[in-house]
Formats: structure tokens, sequence, C-alpha cells
């Protein structure tokens, strides 16, 4: 379960050895089309980011993607998709 204005971790297991890879990053696109990046990191087959309080700021269906470079070489990963809801406010 996802929701807006939290602060998960995202991290996208690419199934390669990304030890001689730079430039990590999370691309996305948001609910209304909007894309865009995040600087990530990398740790061991993996590419993560740590969701800011502003990162998540639309609800419905974002898509996520890892994004590393291999020399001039930009690989990219899996698609994936998350739906993000807003929490349940009580009174």
């Amino acid at each position: 379960m996802n929701f807006k204005e939290t602060h998960p971790r995202i991290s996208l297991n690419t199934g390669k050895d990304l030890s001689s890879a730079t430039n990590p990053e999370i691309h996305y696109e948001k609910p209304d089309g909007t894309t865009g990046e995040w600087a990530a990191v990398m740790s061991g087959q993996n590419v993560e980011y740590q969701i800011k309080d502003t990162d998540l700021d639309q609800s419905g269906r974002w898509t996520f993607q890892a994004a590393v470079a291999f020399g001039s070489s930009v690989q990219k990963g899996t698609i994936i998709t998350v739906v993000i809801n807003n929490p349940i406010k009580t009174t």
C-alpha cells in the first residue's frame, strides 16, 4: 500500500552487475502524464531512491523505471506500475 506524502524507498532490481555503471536514475511518469527523473544510488543490482516530501504529489497510477549509463550507452530496466492513494482523513 502506498500513500501520497509518505516516504517509501523505491528499489528497482535490474538483474545486472552495476559495478561499472554510472549516473543511476529512477525515471517516472505521474498520473497526469508528467515525466521526470530522480538522481538515485546503486546498491548491488538495485537502483534506489528515497522519496521526499513533495515527490509523490498526485494520487493515481505512477510508473517507474531504473536507468544507468554504461559508458555512453544508457540502459533502462523493466517499467513497474504503482498506484498511489490519498490517505483517508479522519475527523
